[in-house]
């Protein structure tokens, strides 16, 4: 599940919640987790500040250190000179987050319990 919060500059007290779920048969945790970045990032239209939030420590681990970084100057290439593990995913993930500043939330967040719930209606549905 991907779930996006965001401030409309005209009406600041009233955030708006747009929200997707994915589903993979057999698919790594990072992939599923880059997908839904990719959805989530997709839907902003204007210039933004984004946290983002992940339990998955490989993503986050990137995203920290911006390790993407080397890897696009390499043409997605790692030290070892093979393809990036999802390097069409974080191709698409990188030119997204260039049109915003962001950074990555660390520890629980808000939505947490919400998006629990949200899984389990939309898993029996």
């Amino acid at each position: 599940m991907w779930l996006v919060e965001f401030v409309r500059e005209k009406k600041p007290d009233d955030p708006v919640i747009r929200k997707g779920f994915i589903e993979f048969a057999e698919i790594t945790e990072d992939a599923i987790v880059l997908t839904a970045l990719i959805k989530a990032l997709s839907i902003l239209t204007k210039e933004c500040e984004i946290r983002i939030f992940t339990k998955a420590r490989g993503v986050l681990a990137t995203l920290e250190t911006r390790r993407y970084e080397g890897w696009r100057a390499q043409k997605w290439l790692n030290t070892s000179q093979n393809i990036t593990k999802n390097a069409e995913l974080w191709e698409i993930i990188t030119g997204l987050l260039d049109n915003h500043e962001w950074s990555i939330g660390t520890g629980e967040n808000t939505f947490e319990s919400l998006m629990e719930t949200e899984l389990r209606k939309w898993h029996i549905a």
